[in-house]
């Protein structure tokens, strides 16, 4: 039965580096980075990619699952997903993760990045409306190592 990953969280929580590490070792999942899909639609303007890169991820999932494939997807919220992709998860094992990190972890992760930084106000609004749902598993990122974080996820997946 093939397996849909979900990985998701505040900024800076650890999400893309999370999904980097399992990557490397789930080679045979497809990977659907909902972020960058966002980020790649940038030059047609915030308001045009906000309407397009939300149907464009979807889409991307229903065709992997209409050919049964395994997924590790970045950045959805679990609710919205099973809610548009309800009929494309039947027969899949559906596991959600959240990455959750303090706050000040999170300014501190942002400043450190390669891209441009984050407004501190965004990261804050941000954390303070993320949430985990009751299906999720929660991993502390400030608490584990990376391979500790991916340990745990793929123990989880495989039982």
């Amino acid at each position: 039965m093939p397996t849909l990953i979900n990985i998701h969280g505040p900024i800076a929580s650890g999400k893309s580096t999370t999904c980097d590490a399992l990557r490397k070792k789930l080679k045979d999942f497809a990977f659907v980075d909902h972020a960058y899909i966002k980020r790649m639609l940038s030059p047609i303007g915030r308001t045009n990619a906000k309407k397009i890169f939300g149907e464009a991820t979807i889409f991307i999932l229903k065709e992997l699952m209409k050919l049964r494939k395994d997924i590790l997807v970045q950045e959805r919220n679990p609710i919205k997903l099973k809610k548009r992709l309800k009929t494309f998860l039947k027969g899949y094992h559906v596991h959600s993760f959240y990455l959750s990190c303090s706050l000040n972890e999170a300014l501190r992760r942002d400043k450190s990045r390669e891209k441009r930084p984050s407004p501190a106000k965004k990261i804050k609004e941000n954390h303070q409306m993320s949430k985990p749902t009751k299906h999720d598993v929660i991993i502390d990122t400030e608490k584990y190592p990376l391979e500790k974080i991916t340990n745990i996820i793929l123990k989880q997946i495989k039982s």
